[in-house]
């Protein structure tokens, strides 16, 4: 399932004692909801089907848009990533409704700035919990 940033009308990031903080500048996300398939069929010849169990789930997600280094929701990204700890992010698909993903880790923070003077950053998580829906 893939999201795009015009689907999105906000994304929020709570870090332990620091209250909600909304990512602002972005101009892309993916997101995804994923699952690994384990095989548990027998090998004892009685059937000819696969069998499979939903084992192991993936949320990876990645941000990136215009950095604001005054943007407290960048700054919560940077601290997760130095010291890291753990942030709840909220997607928003609409005004009111969206996912949560708690345990989010920043896998990576990449900047890049060209020559007109305006700088970027791409940031890239992974939930190591499940996700919700609101």
């Amino acid at each position: 399932m893939a999201i795009s940033a015009s689907h999105v009308s906000k994304i929020t990031f709570n870090l332990a004692g620091g209250g909600e903080q909304t990512l602002g500048g972005v101009n892309d996300i993916s997101f995804g909801l994923n699952k690994t398939l384990v095989d548990i069929s027998a090998m004892d010849g009685t059937s000819d089907h696969v069998a499979r169990l939903a084992a192991l789930k993936d949320f990876p997600l990645s941000v990136s848009g215009f950095f604001d280094p005054s943007d407290a929701a960048y700054v919560y990204l940077q601290t997760q990533f130095t010291t890291g700890g753990t942030l709840v992010m909220k997607l928003y698909y609409t005004n009111a409704a969206g996912f949560t993903l708690t345990s989010v880790l920043v896998e990576s923070i990449d900047f890049s700035a060209s020559v007109d003077g305006a700088m970027e950053v791409s940031v890239s998580m992974q939930s190591n919990a499940d996700v919700s829906t609101f």
